[in-house]
């Protein structure tokens, strides 16, 4: 499961699939929120649309930057060697 503190310089997009609403959403916005040791998972369970409230989204984690910038930040702990 993926850490938010490992991709905080990335977005979260959560398409609505009521009402078509399509946020895209800062990482660091659902850190200070949440704090960085929670999961993507955990932010997807607790969302909810801000145009019609419903929780049924299509669901992305949006990388910014290059290729190797996107990989490193994806990087679980295993990648890195911190096992």
């Amino acid at each position: 499961m993926t850490q938010l503190q490992h991709i905080s310089m990335n977005h979260l997009s959560f398409e609505c699939q009521s009402c078509g609403h399509a946020p895209l959403v800062p990482v660091t916005e659902m850190i200070e929120r949440y704090g960085g040791d929670t999961t993507v998972d955990h932010v997807r369970a607790k969302a909810r649309c801000s145009s019609c409230g419903q929780k049924t989204f299509e669901f992305r984690i949006v990388y910014r930057g290059g290729s190797y910038d996107a990989l490193i930040g994806a990087a679980n702990t295993k990648m890195n060697g911190t096992v």
